[in-house]
């Protein structure tokens, strides 16, 4: 039940800046994908089907699907506070030059700004609600 909420969160907060959240999700969610097709489900294929024992491999099989889901769920929870840091406040942030004798580092912000359609609208919504003279 963990992963769900672990899930549930990134994508709720991928939906407050989607045009730049997503597609690091999509980029880390390929490169697991890549990771798994191609080096651990044909490793761990060629280990249990060497096994004696039906109880043995499915045994294994559990082991391995109950470790590799809570490793990705945590995987996931860091990956979530790398992002919520990243795009927090709206914000891009980025790590910035250390300060010698400082603790912390500090960061570098960009602002961007939402989409031309978004600005229209929001004019179109809302008329001279808004309008600054």
């Amino acid at each position: 039940m963990v992963g769900f909420w672990t899930f549930n969160q990134m994508s709720n907060w991928a939906y407050t800046k989607y045009n730049y959240i997503h597609p690091e999700i999509r980029q880390r969610q390929r490169d697991m994908e890549t990771k798994w097709v191609e080096k651990v489900v044909p490793e761990l294929d060629k280990r249990v089907f060497a096994m004696k024992g039906k109880e043995a491999q499915v045994k294994e099989l559990t082991k391995f699907s109950c470790n590799s889901a809570n490793e990705m769920t945590a995987m996931w929870k860091r990956f979530y506070h790398e992002l919520f840091m990243k795009y927090m406040d709206g914000n891009l942030n980025t790590p910035g030059e250390p300060v010698k004798g400082q603790k912390y580092v500090p960061i570098n912000s960009k602002h961007p700004k939402y989409s031309d359609e978004y600005y229209q609208i929001l004019i179109e919504k809302t008329g001279d609600k808004y309008k600054a003279y």
